[in-house]
């Protein structure tokens, strides 16, 4: 449902901005300005709702501390387009979490894969092979005695 939600607020930012640039052109700022603001919302919107089903997959399949490492990195990017001098604070922090993060990632030991044993036969089949040899050593032994 979501998905659906997220696919017709995109198409509605994107026919308004492209109303608004119809209606009343690129002469007036404020109407540019609103117009480009929704289409490019809209565009991006878009974009998210083609990549969610991806991007779910990954989340759920992720460690959760890697999720948390991207939450941080989201936080930063929010904080850097606010306040562009924070670069100096939050870039080193955000390089030390990602050390951090491939050094727990190189000493964490491996999930032994699981065996894969060949499946049971079915009954019927091993009945019906218990049959055939049954069937020819009854063959061989009635070759021999008529011999």
């Amino acid at each position: 449902m979501r998905r659906h939600a997220l696919g017709i607020i995109a198409l509605l930012m994107i026919g308004t901005g492209g109303m608004l640039l119809l209606r009343f052109g690129t002469g007036n700022d404020d109407w540019s300005m609103t117009a480009s603001i929704l289409l490019r919302a809209g565009f991006t919107m878009g974009a998210v709702w083609l990549a969610l089903p991806q991007v779910t997959t990954l989340w759920t399949k992720s460690p959760r501390s890697m999720r948390l490492l991207l939450v941080y990195a989201a936080a930063a990017l929010a904080t850097l387009a606010v306040y562009s001098r924070a670069i100096f604070f939050v870039g080193p922090v955000l390089a030390a979490l990602a050390v951090m993060e491939f050094i727990r990632y190189l000493f964490t030991p491996l999930e032994p894969k699981p065996r894969k044993t060949p499946p049971p036969k079915p009954r019927s089949a091993a009945r019906s092979e218990n049959e055939k040899s049954a069937g020819a050593s009854q063959d061989a032994a009635t070759t021999r005695s008529e011999s």
